[in-house]
């Protein structure tokens, strides 16, 4: 019970336990005085006395053994006997020991090393408790101002040796709010100068006055740094930095570094600088040795390098100096230590290769990598520091360095990167943006050298900058390119892959204003900045080949599997410039003249001297060999050649879009993709480039090789990509013919492996023979042979053909051309004249006119063993192509349907060889085949063809057509021809009432009746139809075969007929117009020179009878028109001329008859005399002997001109001013020396007589062609009939009315201008 009552009296309120009786009478205040002197005892009482007034000597004498040197061994001891002895406060001896320690810290930069000395008083240190020293530290660091560099020295040493836990100081140190807050104010001010960077102010007195805004801003910002140097904080972060104690830094700064550097750059960032270039010393010289170093400065950077080993790894050093390097990269302040840029650079280079990691990247090393990139921005234009960080990025994947460009770009450039990059960063771009604009603005032809070179200076640190504005405005300015593709010639390395890097991120379709459409508004066209930049894209390559290709052949390929097909032009234009190429794109085929077809039977080398009509660009070689050996790496030509096969029918038959397709737009895709497809296998199983660079056709052989080991089998491409036999085969057709070549070679003992893998295509191998049979249905194989189908899919028209013409026609040019260059390198001694100068371009086409003149002849003669060899081969294989000798017609159908059709339409190339292989059937007189039942066929699938082709189908079925129509033509018109080719032949057979017959002279002329009513029939139905593919379609194949088609005059009437409703203004389609109305023309053309052969000679002479009446008509009308021309000229002359003339000479005033007339046709205004601009009057010299009868006279423009005075007057009558033209008195006259007034300045004066002729007077006016100066149209002769006929071509020989009118006017208009 006691203890319970003194537990309740512990715990209850003395009131509480006074009314409970627990305490006795007056115990309460008793128990109230107990606590009040228990509180005090506890909380205010202290436990040591004389705090602030200890014995003096306690300390004089702990002093003097602190201070002793050496201390004794015992002076713990001592110094614990002191404290006891006095009664000294340990905190205050604890405060006493660090401030002996502050006095031995040296008062330089330098960090001091531990004496004995130090060691005791650290370790005397450790004796007390350790846990107040941060807070002493502190007290001391807050009273202190300025805080002395001991002090600071200090603390940095007490935290190096681990005593001082700096996470304990931080309380006692300024918080961190002071350097954010003056970094926002930073940023503020950076942002409101940069705004004011690109602000045009029009009023010129405020031009150069400052925003009050930014200078209240940079004043504030201006004391917060100012500030920011006394923070005891920044103070120790400074000592530590000297002291190379970066992990320290980091636990006071806590992650606030780079925004201290950005603020504080000459002091904080250059310290951080000279840490990051010290410490990579050691691994720097183990790596990059610098000879050019004296052994003692090795020595003593070596002392002097931090912790970083020599033989420290990337990964090692990363962990060092990354977080530095964040810092100083991120503030900007690198750009003040190019050396150390330059280091960094070297050093990760020589680490990726010693290492051989380049091409896979950690974190760390891409977080390096992007700052040294982003980096470069801050420095101005230095070549040397671009190209020792092309050195290292050089080593780097393609993959990688646009990842870093593109991160490099960030947001945006200039003022679009405001918001997600540095702002010292935003700075440099928008200053290099307006040098690179002020250079391009004032780039020319003249001045491309200069203007490029300065624009090149700007790419050296902002590539990024200088390559997007140049692009914009080409896209935008196509006529740019050539200039813009000069001018990036002084463009180093690294200039050049960045520009590559735009050139593939601005074909991704995105710029800063958002995704760009790339079709025009009519949803047909390519736009133009798409169109622009291929161009660009091609012409840049082919100058610059060593910039990567891959980029842009990858994303080809990415679009490709994705479906999309409108940036195939990119690769179209690589193979046409870059490859040389563009001999190989036959598009649009319709426009390829007879000579380029012609051309297309023989060699590479023939197809390009002939398509171009001997007008050869000069290739680049290098360039050509480059792009051939991107496409053949990872197989990425043969990738693309298998999209391309594929997407051709995804174009048709997509309908992922929001709306459907306009026709034309598929079949221009569809086209597209053809071309390129025929274009890139010619490329990459070709050599020709490299043979006539190196004269070793061996070449091509290699390039097949190479083809041929990344090609998929005749069957993986049938049956595992899924492509039509004539895709399949035109993959294949190249290595093929490779295969019978290198077999006639080698010899056909080896088997297939031990050939390679050109021979695993030989086309008659076991491999190739077990693959026919599952390309086409079974029942096709009921009519024709395996035998058959080989002959026809795995030969070209290089094979069946040797145009020998063509090839003699072009070796003689050649040779003409390289006479013609001798000629001129060898001058003309014996001429007076000099001749053109033999130039270093006229050597190079001197030497390639040489090579292909040889090469042209050794391919003619191998193209003749080629043919030759074929001819031999069909002979013996002509009985084996179909299975029976009996003429079927399903045999016809089904070669028709199986082969001729599907490779007709796919290049010119293709629709000749069908057209000769159906020759060839019918020369050799194949058992099986008939021509008129071919024939037949191939006319009733016309319209279906008509129907479902493209534009470049139908052109390619025209070629054909044709050849076979030009046979079929000949055997109707040329008996003899029918007789000797025709006649008694297989081709002859024809069903009649299911029998078999040889067709007859007449039976023949009735079958080509119909034929020619057939295709008639069609071509009127295609012409009369809505659809635009149909009516297009139709045009092209008439205008191909307009030379012989049609020869009966009905039906080339009725085409003519058919032809009206599209000259009407209302027909909605313009090209299809215009089609329409050359096909007229040629047409037209066609019947005068005879191609009609069945037209009536009298219906001939009728309609030439007409067409002379209706010439001489015209001729007349022409001429009635000119006379009343002429008579209406005389009667305005009459009315008006006089009356003219009478008024100006009053007031002009009277002249003088020598004085000359002003040139007609020049401004007959003048000024007031009595205004500035007015003219003058200058008493005229005489002309002196010296000048020959010539005198100066001032111009009408103000130039004194010599002129020769052919009048030979010397009269002495004056000439008087004219009067004032406002009234008042007129000036006294003055006297000239010869009596006479000479007016000059004046562009209206002029005399009333004829002026002195001079010998240019005859030329002028033969060159204006009616009369002569005074109007007089007397001497003008009236044109002739020849000439208005050429006039009124195309407006059906009438003039309308309103040219009539406008004929009528002119002599008013002349009038006019006389007045």
């Amino acid at each position: 019970r006691q203890e319970f009552c003194v537990a309740l009296q512990s715990t209850l309120d003395p009131n509480l336990l006074e009314a409970t009786r627990l305490l006795p009478t007056g115990g309460k205040e008793v128990m109230l005085k107990k606590v009040r002197k228990i509180n005090t005892e506890t909380h205010y009482r202290q436990n040591k006395f004389n705090l602030l007034q200890e014995e003096s000597e306690g300390y004089a004498k702990l002093l003097s053994l602190i201070m002793t040197s050496p201390l004794p061994s015992d002076v713990f001891t001592q110094v614990r006997d002191c404290i006891g002895t006095f009664n000294l406060d340990p905190n205050r001896v604890l405060a006493l020991l660090l401030d002996v320690l502050e006095s031995k810290m040296p008062s330089g930069a330098e960090r001091p090393s531990p004496s004995e000395e130090m060691e005791h008083i650290l370790q005397l240190a450790n004796e007390f408790s350790v846990d107040k020293i941060p807070h002493l530290l502190g007290f001391k660091l807050r009273s202190s101002d300025p805080v002395p560099h001991k002090l600071y020295a200090t603390v940095a040493f007490l935290a190096i040796q681990g005593i001082l836990d700096l996470k304990l100081l931080l309380p006692h140190l300024p918080p961190l709010s002071d350097i954010d807050d003056a970094y926002k104010l930073f940023e503020t001010c950076e942002r409101q100068r940069i705004q004011a960077m690109g602000r045009i102010r029009l009023n010129a007195d405020n031009a150069n006055k400052e925003d009050p805004k930014l200078t209240n801003n940079l004043t504030k910002l201006k004391e917060a740094t100012s500030s920011l140097q006394k923070n005891s904080l920044i103070g120790l972060v400074k000592v530590l930095l000297q002291w190379k104690q970066f992990h320290l830094v980091q636990m006071l700064l806590r992650g606030s570094c780079v925004k201290l550097c950005t603020l504080l750059q000459d002091s904080v960032g250059q310290l951080l600088c000279d840490f990051v270039s010290e410490d990579i010393q050691n691994v720097y010289r183990a790596n990059l040795f610098t000879p050019d170093l004296e052994a003692g400065q090795v020595q003593q950077m070596v002392e002097d390098a931090a912790i970083i080993p020599e033989s420290a790894s990337l990964q090692q050093l990363l962990d060092a100096i990354l977080e530095p390097v964040q810092g100083i990269a991120g503030s900007g302040c690198i750009a003040s230590h190019p050396i150390l840029y330059c280091q960094l650079c070297r050093l990760i280079k020589a680490l990726l290769e010693k290492e051989g990691s380049a091409h896979e990247l950690n974190g760390a090393s891409y977080t390096m990598l992007k700052m040294l990139v982003s980096s470069l921005s801050l420095f101005t234009p230095n070549p040397a520091i671009s190209a020792d960080l092309w050195s290292l990025l050089s080593i780097l994947p393609y993959t990688t360095r646009y990842s870093l460009y593109k991160d490099w770009r960030g947001g945006g450039l200039e003022r679009a990167g405001v918001s997600s990059k540095p702002l010292f960063q935003v700075q440099s771009e928008m200053e290099a943006g307006k040098a690179a604009r002020y250079s391009l603005k004032r780039l020319a032809k003249d001045n491309v050298r200069d203007m490029g070179r300065q624009v090149s200076k700007v790419t050296h640190s902002n590539p990024l900058v200088v390559f997007s504005t140049i692009l914009s405005q080409v896209e935008s300015y196509d006529n740019l390119i050539e200039m813009m593709v000069e001018a990036v010639r002084f463009v180093t390395p690294l200039g050049l892959d960045v520009l590559g890097f735009c050139i593939l991120s601005r074909l991704d379709g995105t710029s800063e204003s958002g995704s760009r459409s790339r079709m025009k508004g009519d949803g047909v066209n390519a736009s133009q900045w798409l169109s622009s930049l291929e161009s660009f894209s091609g012409a840049f390559y082919r100058k610059c080949s060593q910039v990567e290709f891959r980029g842009i052949i990858w994303f080809v390929i990415g679009r490709l599997k994705e479906g999309h097909v409108q940036e195939l032009g990119i690769l179209r234009t690589l193979l046409k410039t870059v490859g040389g190429y563009g001999f190989a794109d036959f598009s649009p085929v319709a426009s390829l003249a007879t000579t380029q077809l012609e051309g297309r039977a023989g060699s590479q080398l023939l197809k390009r001297e002939t398509f171009a009509f001997g007008v050869v660009e000069q290739t680049n070689w290098q360039a050509s060999r480059t792009l051939r050996s991107v496409l053949q790496e990872d197989n990425m030509g043969v990738m693309i050649a298998i999209l391309l096969a594929q997407i051709r029918s995804k174009i048709i038959f997509d309908t992922s879009g929001k709306r459907p397709k306009p026709v034309k737009l598929i079949g221009n895709l569809y086209d597209s993709c053809q071309v390129v497809l025929n274009m890139l296998v010619e490329f990459l199983t070709d050599s020709t480039d490299e043979a006539m660079e190196n004269e070793n056709s061996s070449e091509s052989v290699t390039a097949v090789k190479r083809y041929a080991d990344s090609l998929p089998s005749l069957g993986d491409l049938y049956r595992k990509y899924g492509l039509d036999t004539e895709s399949a085969w035109m993959l294949c057709r190249p290595v093929s013919r490779a295969a019978v070549a290198e077999g006639v070679k080698n010899g056909k003992g080896k088997s297939e492996k031990e050939n390679g893998s050109v021979q695993s295509y030989l086309p008659t191998g076991e491999t190739m023979i077990e693959v026919y049979g599952s390309v086409l249905p079974d029942k096709a194989w009921d009519s024709i042979t395996a035998d058959l189908f080989e002959l026809f899919y795995s030969h070209s028209l290089y094979d069946i053909s040797c145009p020998e013409s063509q090839y003699e026609a072009e070796i003689a040019r050649l040779k003409k051309e390289t006479e013609r260059l001798v000629q001129r390198q060898q001058g003309n001694p014996g001429s007076m004249v000099p001749g053109p100068v033999f130039t270093k371009a006229d050597d190079v086409d001197l030497q390639r006119v040489r090579r292909a003149t040889t090469l042209l002849a050794s391919d003619l003669a191998l193209q003749k063993k080629r043919h030759e060899k074929f001819q031999r081969t069909f002979e013996a294989r002509k009985s084996d192509c179909f299975t029976s000798d009996v003429v079927t017609r399903s045999s016809a159908q089904v070669f028709l349907k199986d082969c001729i059709y599907p490779r007709c339409t796919s290049s010119p190339d293709d629709a000749i060889f069908c057209a000769q292989f159906v020759a060839l059937l019918h020369e050799n007189e194949t058992p099986g085949f008939s021509t008129m039942i071919f024939i037949d066929q191939l006319i009733d699938v016309m319209g279906g063809a008509l129907y479902g082709s493209t534009e470049d189908e139908a052109a390619n079925v025209a070629i054909m057509l044709l050849e076979v129509w030009i046979m079929v033509s000949r055997w109707r018109y040329d008996e003899k021809a029918f007789d000797e080719e025709v006649a008694g032949k297989p081709g002859g057979n024809f069903i009649y009432d299911e029998e078999v017959i040889c067709i007859s002279k007449e039976q023949y002329e009735k079958l080509y009746n119909k034929w020619h009513a057939k295709l008639g029939s069609v071509f009127l139905g295609s012409l009369k139809s809505t659809e635009y593919m149909v009516a297009r379609a139709c045009l092209l194949v008439l205008t191909r075969i307009v030379d012989a088609f049609p020869t009966r005059p009905g039906l080339g009437q009725r085409l003519l007929d058919a032809l009206t409703p599209f000259d009407e203004d209302s027909y909605p389609l313009q090209d299809v117009k215009t089609a329409a109305q050359a096909y007229r023309m040629l047409l037209l053309k066609a019947r005068d020179d005879g191609v009609w052969k069945e037209e009536d000679a009298a219906a001939a002479e009728e309609r030439a009878a007409k067409e002379k009446a209706a010439l001489k008509e015209r001729q007349q009308k022409a001429e009635d028109r000119f006379e009343e021309m002429k008579l209406e000229n005389e009667k305005i002359s009459e009315e008006i001329g006089d009356g003219f003339r009478d008024r100006d000479d009053r007031r002009r005033g009277p002249r003088t008859r020598g004085s000359a007339q002003p040139p007609r046709g020049r401004d007959d205004r003048q000024p007031p005399l009595n205004s500035a601009g007015g003219p003058t009057f200058e008493p005229a010299r005489r002309p002196s002997n010296e000048e020959n009868g010539h005198q100066r006279r001032h111009g009408d423009d103000g130039h004194v001109r010599d002129e020769k005075d052919y009048s030979g007057r010397t009269g002495d009558s004056s000439r008087r001013p004219a009067p004032p033209r406002h009234g008042g008195s007129r000036e006294p006259e003055p006297v000239g020396l010869d009596g006479r007034w000479e007016r000059s300045g004046l562009p209206g004066s002029s005399t009333r007589g004829k002026r002195p002729r001079s010998p240019d007077d005859d030329g002028r006016a033969t060159k204006r062609g009616r009369g002569d100066r005074d109007g007089d149209l007397s001497r003008s002769r009236p044109p002739s009939g020849d000439e208005m006929d050429r006039r009124e071509v195309g407006r059906g020989g009438n003039m309308s009315p309103s040219r009539r009118g406008a004929s009528q006017r002119e002599p008013r208009r002349r009038s006019d201008r006389r007045r």
